[in-house]
């Protein structure tokens, strides 16, 4: 090996040094013209790499035998990417790499002589060496004037590239801004009509049912489930429209992960039904707090979770938590920032799974994997969109692994504390002090938005009721044991305190349990509402003949007026002190023709019908209540001494709620039956 000069590769000068050295060598060695330039340019790539890996790194140029045919030998010395990565092997016949003494990457790179034929002479040798040293550093820096002379006319195209493009940016964003308030705008537009045709064919399903054909009153029926779809399917988009829009708002505080997985899984209970599943959590021992948006995070997992649970037949749903190590955080990829700890929040189950094709459309819009399921269960397709335009949202990311008839894991990756924009903080506002009215037409209204407040106080007002409202879940709580009102009227997507967290303390409280809570809100999650024991479930924007039927269906079912059908007057008596107390009026009957005349007059909201009267006996009057259309859905308690047949037992199965016997009457044993017979009535009319 002759070796012919060594360059320290530190700067641009350095750099085209090394090019022009090479370009010389490779032209006095015979290289053409094209293979001369192709040589020399690929060592200034390679030479501009090693300067920037440090100080140290040098470019050695010689002439070598290997394989009995002479080459220029080029060594460079500094760490550099491997040259089949780079792609770089293509431009030499051979190459090999080694660590020095130091550790120092030492890279050798090998190209043939053309001519096979060449003799490496003392006087080729002495009149290379000449040619490399009279290179001056005036041809230096004139070689890179020009270069910085070819460079500023790429960068000035470049520029020019990329003004084109950020106007072409702005351009799109603004055309995706207006679509999407397009879209938030004709969402309402839409929504409006079809919460009328949805009210009013349920009005005449009710009203009209029985004097239809079958064949109509089906029609009706598919009216009303589509649209239901449609309107779950619209009001989808216009949570994607909000957040495509920037319209969708962000709320900080801090909060422990811990209590809200719990509640999800408290919450999405309910949609297991009778599928053989354990629905859990594993989380470790020690507590972790996030400063994010809580109601955010906490429908993206009641997404996943139900999602899981609709997918699964049998098995686990399972949520855990970790944290994410920082020593791999580097090794993982560009989307996790320096000096930011992260957390993992893992829905993982045992249903259908995914194959490769459909993990890659899961997240798209309108995208379903199992239509027959979907059919089966319902659903609009946005779902898991909505969840990975919120994690985006809350600066996170969501992953997905499955296997086929195996199972299906979602990974959630947030950052412990969000920072880098300026979200809305919640600030907790001070609660009211209630003065306690008792109003049995009250309605008490919780939401955070003041226009459907003030909406909905004009719509209940307008029909005789007396309307408090909430701002907060905390304060509706509040209002809600201190006032307990005929109804609450309960958004979903507040801040703090969501409506299902209300919804959830308002029925665990014995305090306000019985209070019949209608849920008005843009989200459309039903059978998690019914399952938490919503009594309605009304989708914004409310309209009048949606809301006050729903009030007034309330109303019907709220025991307030009790007829009792009896020929004892001690049971009349003992009735009338058990209900005055719980401010339920009474009317009596000693018969069977008694109690026909009186319902004749009004109805009640229940009857207690005893079974052994003169005149006419119980079982006829519940024959003949039950006979009559307007009369049928009252609710009938039979209260007896009588022990029964199994022939009469049958009979009464079919017309009465439910068999008080009269001995050991207790108030508790009276409004308990009371209480669970209107709850079988409600479900009638849901």
């Amino acid at each position: 090996m002759i070796e012919l000069g060594t360059i320290a590769v530190k700067d641009e000068v350095s750099v085209i040094e090394a090019r022009n050295k090479v370009l010389v060598l490779a032209e006095s060695c015979g290289f053409d013209d094209i293979g001369s330039v192709r040589l020399a340019t690929i060592t200034s790539e390679i030479c501009r790499m090693l300067q920037k890996t440090g100080s140290s790194s040098k470019l050695t140029i010689s002439i070598a035998e290997k394989d009995n045919r002479h080459g220029v030998l080029l060594i460079f010395f500094g760490n550099i990417k491997p040259f089949a990565a780079a792609g770089f092997d293509l431009f030499f016949n051979q190459i090999t790499t080694s660590h020095s003494q130091d550790g120092e990457l030492r890279t050798e790179a090998f190209c043939f002589i053309p001519d096979a034929g060449f003799e490496l002479t003392e006087d080729f040798i002495a009149a290379t060496q000449d040619r490399l040293i009279q290179q001056s550093a005036a041809e230096l820096f004139e070689e890179l004037e020009r270069k910085n002379e070819e460079l500023s006319g790429l960068l000035e195209e470049r520029n020019d590239v990329v003004q084109k493009l950020r106007e072409k940016t702005v351009e799109l964003e603004t055309e995706t801004r207006l679509k999407s308030e397009f879209l938030a705008n004709m969402s309402h537009e839409l929504r409006t009509p079809l919460n009328s045709i949805i009210g009013f064919t349920l009005r005449v399903i009710k009203k009209a049912g029985k004097l239809l054909p079958k064949r109509q009153f089906k029609n009706l029926h598919t009216v009303a489930r589509n649209a239901q779809h449609l309107l779950s399917l619209i009001n989808a988009l216009l949570d994607i429209s909000k957040i495509e829009a920037g319209k969708m708002d962000i709320f900080l505080e801090d909060f422990s992960i811990y209590p809200l997985i719990s509640e999800v899984i408290d919450l999405t209970r309910a949609l297991i039904g009778d599928k053989n599943i354990k629905l859990e959590s594993l989380l470790p021992e020690n507590e972790i707090t996030l400063y994010s948006d809580r109601s955010k995070l906490k429908q993206i997992l009641i997404n996943l979770v139900s999602n899981s649970i609709k997918f699964t037949e049998s098995g686990r749903v399972t949520i855990s938590t970790s944290m994410v190590d920082r020593d791999t955080i580097a090794e993982k990829n560009s989307f996790f920032q320096p000096d930011t700890d992260y957390i993992e929040v893992i829905v993982t189950d045992t249903g259908i799974g995914l194959d490769h094709d459909e993990k890659q459309i899961i997240f798209e819009a309108f995208r379903q994997v199992d239509g027959s399921l979907t059919r089966k269960e319902g659903g609009s397709g946005l779902g898991l969109t909505i969840t990975r335009k919120f994690t985006d949202l809350l600066q996170g990311r969501v992953d997905v692994e499955s296997i086929k008839k195996s199972g299906t894991t979602f990974t959630i990756t947030l950052p412990i504390r969000m920072s880098g924009q300026n979200p809305k903080k919640y600030e907790p506002e001070e609660l009211e002090t209630v003065p306690i009215i008792k109003d049995h037409h009250t309605v008490l209204c919780i939401d955070d938005d003041p226009d459907v407040r003030e909406l909905l106080q004009g719509y209940l007002t307008d029909e005789g009721f007396n309307v408090i409202t909430a701002r907060s879940g905390d304060e509706g709580l509040q209002k809600a044991a201190e006032l307990q009102p005929l109804a609450i009227t309960l958004d979903i997507q507040m801040p703090v305190k969501d409506g299902w967290t209300v919804l959830s303390e308002l029925k665990s409280d014995k305090a306000t349990a019985e209070i019949p809570v209608v849920i008005v809100s843009i989200t459309d999650n039903r059978s998690l509402g019914f399952g938490l024991g919503a009594f309605d479930y009304l989708q914004k924007p409310i309209l009048p003949d949606a809301l006050i039927p729903a009030v007034n269906k309330i109303l019907r079912r709220k025991a307030r007026n009790i007829l009792a059908v009896d020929d004892d007057p001690g049971v009349h008596d003992l009735l009338n002190q058990i209900l005055t107390e719980e401010q339920i009026a009474l009317r009596t009957a000693s018969n069977g023709r008694q109690a026909i005349e009186s319902l004749n007059e009004m109805i009640p909201d229940l009857i207690l019908l005893d079974l052994m009267m003169p005149e006419m006996d119980g079982f006829e009057t519940a024959r003949q209540i039950r006979e009559k259309p307007e009369w049928a859905e009252i609710p009938i308690l039979v209260l007896t001494a009588k022990t029964l047949s199994r022939a009469e037992k049958n009979f009464l199965d079919q017309r009465v709620e439910a068999i008080i016997t009269k001995e050991g009457l207790s108030s508790e044993i009276v409004l308990q039956e009371i209480s669970t017979a209107l709850k079988k009535v409600r479900r009638r009319f849901e």
